[in-house]
């Protein structure tokens, strides 16, 4: 059995393409629900084949539940280190966890798929297996991320010279599935492999009833802008992501280009829709990929720092206010555009 943990509902929409392009293979898909304040009645699996089996869990009810007690303390340290599991702690984790992520009828053999591995969950479930697999996450799967604290305790003393962490990273990963095989950054490049389970007719055919895609864009749109909470620079707390928007939906309107609003499913439509009420704002729990494929003319996707679109380039032209190589000083970039509103014009009008 394969066993995708999906935290976001692009992960969902891959690791179902994926479990449909191996319809001899059964597939558990663990959809996390309390990250983008998901709901079961989002979707309708009734359309997905019976080898595709979906279970949706809340992170922090189940981790809670499997970390009480001293064992689950020890299980907990466990995962923040990220030891190594021995056979006997794989056993261990898997008849500790299984039962509560699978149900009753779980199996003790599986092939693990993770997009993040690093976060809470996906490091329990690491303790349950020798080796797994990571899918594509999104741009950091391309520019990575500095250290955690904790990574830059074991660089002092593994005598590493990185300075940035990468997604599947770890010589426990074995294969790192990506959109951009050629992008694929050096460190990890080796055991980098192209997605090629991404098929018209199961886009249509199953993902389309699946997340309930019912709102087509019109033949007269031209551009999307794909919102996301930004966290670094305080971009979003601050609201200075207003701004940016504002800037950007002005020199739309003035080259008269049809465009709409794809919300982040994390994000709020009334926090938007009070700061630009004329605006056609696109929300619910759909991928923006679903609603660009098969479009007749490429699209363009325009975002401050977004994955939205990335693979289906044959479909969009990704446009992103924030260059390639400036990941890591993003935060700098933000306050250079506070600072001289002049800058962020410039950049503006590089991409438009």
């Amino acid at each position: 059995m394969n066993l995708y943990l999906c935290s976001t509902i692009r992960h969902f929409m891959l690791a179902v393409l994926k479990s449909l392009n191996e319809p001899d293979t059964q597939s558990t898909i663990l959809l996390i629900v309390d990250q983008q304040k998901l709901q079961e009645t989002d979707f309708d699996s009734s359309s997905l084949p019976s080898h595709i089996k979906i279970r949706f869990i809340h992170r922090k009810k189940t981790l809670a539940s499997i970390y009480s007690g001293g064992t689950g303390n020890i299980l907990k340290l466990a995962a923040v280190v990220g030891v190594r599991p021995t056979a006997g702690l794989q056993a261990y984790t898997r008849k500790k966890i299984l039962p509560q992520l699978l149900g009753e009828n779980h199996t003790p053999d599986f092939r693990l798929y993770l997009f993040n591995d690093r976060n809470r969950l996906a490091r329990l479930l690491k303790l349950a297996v020798a080796q797994y697999s990571v899918i594509e996450d999104g741009l950091s799967n391309y520019y990575g991320v500095p250290l955690s604290i904790l990574d830059q305790v074991k660089k002092l003393f593994s005598g590493s010279k990185r300075s940035l962490r990468y997604i599947g990273d770890s010589n426990r990963c074995q294969e790192i599935l990506l959109l951009n095989q050629d992008k694929a950054p050096q460190e990890i490049a080796i055991k980098v492999k192209g997605i090629d389970f991404i098929k018209p007719k199961n886009v249509t055919k199953y993902c389309y009833p699946l997340f309930k895609v019912s709102e087509c864009l019109g033949q007269k749109v031209e551009t999307i802008i794909a919102t996301q909470p930004i966290s670094v620079g305080n971009l979003t707390e601050t609201g200075f992501d207003l701004e940016i928007y504002r800037n950007l939906i002005q020199r739309l309107n003035s080259q008269h280009n049809n465009f709409v609003c794809k919300l982040h499913p994390r994000e709020s439509i009334e926090r938007y829709q009070s700061a630009f009420p004329e605006v056609h704002f696109i929300q619910g729990k759909i991928p923006l990929e679903l609603m660009i494929f098969g479009s007749e003319k490429k699209l363009d996707i325009l975002s401050i720092y977004s994955s939205a679109g990335m693979g289906f380039e044959k479909y969009c032209t990704r446009k992103t206010l924030i260059h390639e190589g400036e990941a890591e000083r993003m935060a700098e970039v933000f306050e250079s555009w506070r600072r001289e509103h002049s800058k962020l014009d410039k950049r503006l009008s590089s991409i438009l």
